[in-house]
Formats: structure tokens, sequence, C-alpha cells
């Protein structure tokens, strides 16, 4: 059964606040595990072109410049919210700024229900410094 709106900002909230502790701890192996689809993949749009990120390995390649940088003032702007027929994928799309940044840029997340939890499967970001 698909979800509500209402339960995918729940869900989504959720996933924030968890994602937020995971990400102040500084610690790359818990950020993906904890937030990463094991077989998912990154397609990150920069000024070097587009890089794709494959599995763990590739995942962490892709957010450890992120973490190690200092973005405590980011803002994330969801635009978009559905899920699948079954609940067993929520689509996220909207825009973020970093640190203290006013610029503004898209994403688009597919998460993936893996054991109960939802993973980031598909993760496109659009980054132009």
């Amino acid at each position: 059964m698909a979800l509500s709106t209402e339960q995918i900002h729940r869900i989504l909230k959720e996933l924030e606040v968890s994602r937020a502790a995971d990400v102040k701890s500084k610690d790359l192996d818990r950020v993906v595990t904890n937030n990463y689809h094991p077989n998912g993949i990154i397609i990150m749009h920069g000024p070097d072109g587009v890089k794709t990120f494959y599995g763990r390995e590739g995942h962490k390649e892709a957010v450890r410049p992120f973490l190690l940088a200092d973005n405590t003032d980011s803002r994330l702007t969801t635009t978009y919210v559905e899920s699948s027929r079954d609940g067993e994928f929520i689509i996220r799309c909207g825009t973020y700024q970093l640190g203290s940044s006013t610029k503004e840029h898209r994403f688009e997340v597919i998460f993936r229900k893996l054991n109960d939890k939802y993973l980031i499967y598909h993760q496109d970001v659009h980054y132009c410094p």
C-alpha cells in the first residue's frame, strides 16, 4: 500500500534526525552503513562533470568530502515526495544549501526499504560551487 504524504514526511524526518547524529559522529563507516543501501548508487553532477559511485566503498568515496567539511548551517528543502504502491520505495526531490552558502543545489533521492529501514538507494546530486 502506498504511503500517505504525512507518513512519508514523518519517515523522512526520522531519517534526517538519525543521519544528523551519524554525520555529527564523523564516522564514515557509520554514515554509509546506516544511510546507504549496499547496492545503491550516487550520481554527482559537479564542476568536473558527472561522477558515479556504486556500493559501500563508492559511497564512502562520495560522502567523505562532505563529511569532513563544516556544513553545520546546511539547509534541506523538500519540493516533492511520493512512495511506490507497496511502500518499498520513497522518492524525495528538493534543494539543499551547504554551510553558510546561499547557493541552492538540486537533489533527487530514492530510498529503498531494507530490513524495515529506508536507505538511500539512488542519490542524484547537483553541486556547482
